[in-house]
């Protein structure tokens, strides 16, 4: 899919197929307040129920939930959360209200389950560049979509809050990711590391084990230019290791024209298990970073995935169901 429409940056229609779904996928961090927050939304009709695994921070207390209701509706209906499109893929606003447990002020690798914790966000998104739109050759890659998919960038504005403690932020930089349609899970493990440097430069990837062989893409957008480079796309200066993304270099492929790396210093880790919905379980594992780009300095996440036929899978389930 290329071509987007204004009405994809909302629901879709579900079709009776097999394993259709929607996901929406907000991350967020502001490095000035130390604040930021997750969620992930996700519709499966045909499993007749949804669920919503959300997060937030504020000065690195953190707390967490993961939700799973029945009953199939629209995505963005979840329960506690507000949304108003008020131009698509340019500004939204957005209020969620969740309960979590609480986790401690470090660094750490939180599991997302429900507590007595009340924390989420109010805040309005702002872009001002084209989102990018993935490809059908882009959809081959992790997961498979027959549908459509896009990601984008920008900048957050609002409040974020953790219990009692509560935080404005103005600065914030954000990214997120949209999906429809029916999912196969056909790649082993990699990782997708989307980045934002302001409102209007933004740089996306992925790069996975797809059939037996490393594939991958990535692009730049700058305001209303999209720009794609060949496969395959990046690697990290680390090995494909569960619980090893604290901090990465990122380096375009070497026939890239870019020529700056991508220094990621990782401020949390959140891991989440996916096995509700889909055809085959996966773990994924967000590190959500401060990202050095040559002289530019944005926000990005690592996210390295390790679906259900890795072999170090059992143990990486019971790390994430004993944190």
């Amino acid at each position: 899919m290329t071509d987007l429409k204004p009405s994809d940056d909302g629901c879709h229609k579900p079709l009776d197929e097999p394993f259709w779904e929607e996901n929406f996928f907000f991350l967020a961090w502001d490095a000035r307040t130390s604040s930021g927050f997750t969620l992930h939304l996700m519709s499966g009709p045909h499993r007749g129920c949804m669920e919503a695994k959300g997060w937030a921070c504020v000065d690195g207390h953190t707390a967490a939930s993961s939700a799973l209701t029945t009953g199939a509706g629209e995505v963005l209906a979840t329960r506690g959360l507000t949304t108003e499109i008020v131009r698509p893929f340019e500004k939204w606003r957005m209020r969620y209200e969740g309960m979590g447990m609480a986790y401690p002020a470090e660094f750490t690798c939180v599991p997302l389950r429900e507590g007595p914790v009340p924390f989420g966000f109010d805040i309005e998104y702002t872009a001002r560049h084209v989102p990018l739109p993935w490809s059908p050759q882009d959809l081959d890659v992790f997961p498979r979509l027959t549908h459509g998919r896009y990601e984008q960038g920008g900048g957050w504005k609002g409040r974020v809050w953790v219990g009692d403690r509560d935080v404005e932020s103005t600065t914030g930089l954000i990214v997120r990711d949209h999906s429809w349609g029916p999912r196969t899970i056909t790649y082993g493990e990699g990782w997708w590391c989307p980045m934002s440097f302001g409102e209007e430069l933004f740089v996306s990837g992925q790069s996975a084990i797809s059939y037996d062989r490393w594939t991958g893409w990535m692009a730049v957008v700058d305001g209303d230019t999209v720009t794609r480079l060949d496969d395959p796309m990046f690697r990290c200066d680390k090995p494909l290791t569960y619980r090893n993304y604290t901090s990465a270099t990122v380096r375009p492929a070497p026939t890239s024209p870019i020529a700056d790396d991508f220094q990621f210093t990782g401020h949390i880790t959140i891991p989440s298990m996916y096995d509700a919905l889909y055809p085959a379980a996966y773990i994924i594992e967000d590190t959500l970073s401060t990202v050095r780009w040559g002289d530019r300095t944005g926000y990005g996440n690592i996210d390295y995935h390790m679906a259900s036929t890795h072999p170090h899978y059992d143990v990486a389930v019971r790390n994430v169901r004993g944190w």
